[in-house]
């Protein structure tokens, strides 16, 4: 179905940022309109703050299972509490980095 070009003004129209926002081509924070670099910096920062705590939270969990599936084999064993270590310094590290990032004034996931 052909659209007329009042229709497609309403669409261009209800897809337009408010005076003074920049549009993006893509959402970040469920928006695709930014008051500035500040606002678009803060949305990137919180979501790769998600993907890396998601990457934690699953590499402990992934950890987890091989321990439990070790069957008590000694390498089996080892291989899980190194890959659980690294996963608990790995969120230790996460956190820091976060505390970092809200005191420079970036936001993010915890707030």
């Amino acid at each position: 179905m052909l659209q007329s070009p009042v229709m497609n003004l309403m669409l261009l129209l209800a897809d337009a940022c408010p005076s003074g926002q920049v549009q993006l081509s893509v959402k970040i924070g469920g928006s695709n309109c930014v008051n500035g670099i500040y606002d678009y910096l803060q949305r990137v920062v919180t979501l790769i703050e998600g993907l890396i705590g998601v990457a934690i939270v699953i590499a402990i969990i992934v950890s987890g299972l091989q321990y439990i599936t070790s069957a008590g084999s000694p390498d089996a064993v080892k291989s899980a509490k190194k890959r659980l270590f690294n996963a608990i310094i790995s969120l230790i590290l996460y956190l820091l980095a976060v505390a970092i990032i809200k005191a420079l004034g970036l936001g993010g996931v915890l707030g």
